[in-house]
C-alpha cells in the first residue's frame, strides 16, 4: 500500500506508437529492478494513447507515465523517493533513451488528505 504521508514522483514522456511494446517492456523491467534494489519502493507504469480522432501527429505517439512512491512500510518515506530521483533518471536514460521522443517531465506530488 502506498504511503499516505510521503511524496510521490510522476514522470511522463512520449514514445512513438511503433515503439510502444518495446518501451513498455523496458520501462517495466527498469521499474521492477529499481523496486527489487530498494525495498519499500512502490512503482506503477501507465500508458495514455491518443484518441482515434486526434490529429495524425498525436495519434502516432503514446504517453507513458512512471509513478514512484514509498510504501507504508518504507522507513524513509518521501526521503526514499527524493534520494532515488537521480538514479531513476540515469536508469531511464540507459534503458529508455532510444525510444523517448522529447523530454521526460517530472512532477512531485504530496498527499493532502
Amino acid at each position: 500500500m502506498l504511503s499516505s504521508r510521503s511524496l510521490q514522483l510522476y514522470i511522463y514522456y512520449r514514445v512513438a506508437c511503433d515503439d510502444l511494446a518495446q518501451s513498455l517492456a523496458a520501462a517495466g523491467r527498469m521499474q521492477s529492478d529499481l523496486a527489487r534494489r530498494h525495498p519499500g519502493l512502490a512503482v506503477q507504469l501507465l500508458v495514455k494513447r491518443a484518441p482515434a480522432t486526434a490529429p495524425s501527429s498525436a495519434a502516432s505517439h503514446a504517453t507513458l507515465m512512471e509513478i514512484y512512491a514509498a510504501e507504508d512500510t518504507a522507513p524513509a518515506g518521501g526521503d526514499l523517493i527524493q534520494a532515488l530521483a537521480g538514479e531513476i533518471e540515469r536508469e531511464a536514460a540507459s534503458c529508455l533513451g532510444r525510444w523517448i521522443d522529447g523530454v521526460r517531465h517530472a512532477e512531485w506530488f504530496e498527499p493532502c488528505a
